[in-house]
């Protein structure tokens, strides 16, 4: 959560800026920064859920593997880490459009 709030707060801080510069230049520049932060923080979300999905699928059954759950010793574990992101990545990829907070896309790794 705090990551995303950051990033949020972030992106917003910046747009400001970019309206104040906008504003000095050309008097009478719409107030756009809050809307269009507001307009692509979701879909920015959204977006991020799914290559969540795709990426954690990926690492289970694509056909370049990586180390962090194969180099797993014991097979039982390994197998069940790989049920757990294949689990939070079918979600995500069955749920990214729906998402809107990032209380929605913690819900979708919870699975």
């Amino acid at each position: 959560r705090a990551l995303w709030r950051e990033y949020a707060a972030q992106l917003r801080g910046l747009l400001a800026g970019a309206h104040e510069s906008a504003r000095a230049a050309a008097d009478g520049a719409p107030a756009v920064p809050r809307l269009l932060a507001e307009a692509l923080l979701p879909q920015t979300l959204r977006e991020a859920a799914g290559f969540m999905g795709a990426e954690l699928t990926r690492r289970v059954i694509g056909a370049a593997h990586v180390p962090d759950l194969d180099d797993i010793a014991d097979e039982k574990a390994r197998l069940e880490a790989e049920r757990s992101a294949l689990a939070c990545g079918v979600a995500a990829l069955e749920g990214w459009r729906r998402v809107e907070t990032i209380d929605d896309v913690l819900e979708l790794m919870s699975h």
